[in-house]
């Protein structure tokens, strides 16, 4: 069986920026399969959650240093469970792109897996984005995360279009089709097969059901397989 990482997103030493195509989809999930498959292969990692809202307990910034890499508390943190550039005003704070690059550098190991704030497209200020974020960061490349709920097909394909026109430079390791609650085998079949192509998008496809939550079952293909023998 494969070590508990996202198959389809190969770890290199680089920043890997963790989008999403909403929020509560299992971005942190993923992220921290991705910091157990760098540690695995020998990487010193460390997973950063520069903005952070709500009051969770452990929350993001701790469930990724239980993957790997010490824990680093986020740049911005916000208690109210809302968006981060809501949360920052009702704070009196304006949420900087350029500190967050100048902390995530301060930061950086062999493998820097930066996950964001809800989705994509989520203000960070009024006139910046995570999208905005991750082009500033200049990472190696990027994942995105969606939800095996209602709409991921279109979720997916519009996420994709908005990032080819806005971020034209963001080069896309993976899409990631996460669920809590069954193997999402089916969504990841239609992602690959009809709407990436569609979406002039090559990158692969991999499924983040319960079984690889637990790293203990290998992926899609490998199950597929399986139930041919």
């Amino acid at each position: 069986m494969p070590p508990p990482e996202v198959s389809g997103a190969t770890v290199r030493k680089a920043v890997l920026v963790v989008l999403g195509t909403g929020t509560e989809i299992g971005k942190t999930e993923v992220s921290a399969s991705l910091l157990r498959g760098a540690a695995a292969a020998g990487f010193k990692a460390v997973g950063l959650k520069p903005v952070l809202t709500g009051d969770d307990s452990p929350d993001d910034a701790e469930r990724l240093a239980s993957a790997a890499g010490p824990i680093v508390r986020p740049l911005y943190q916000f208690a109210p469970p809302v968006s981060p550039h809501v949360a920052a005003r009702e704070a009196g704070a304006v949420i900087s792109i350029p500190a967050i690059e100048r902390w995530v550098s301060s930061h950086a190991r062999d493998v820097t897996v930066v996950e964001t704030a809800g989705g994509m497209l989520s203000p960070l200020s009024d006139a910046t984005t995570n999208l905005d974020l991750a082009v500033a960061l200049a990472p190696e490349s990027a994942v995105l995360v969606t939800s095996a709920r209602l709409g991921v097909l279109h979720n997916v394909a519009a996420a994709i279009l908005a990032a080819r026109s806005l971020a034209p430079s963001l080069v896309w390791s993976a899409v990631v089709v996460s669920s809590a609650d069954a193997e999402p085998d089916g969504a990841v079949r239609e992602l690959r097969e009809v709407v990436l192509p569609r979406v002039g998008c090559t990158a692969p496809v991999a499924g983040f059901g319960p079984a690889a939550a637990r790293g203990d079952v290998a992926g899609e293909d490998e199950r597929e397989a399986d139930a041919g023998e």
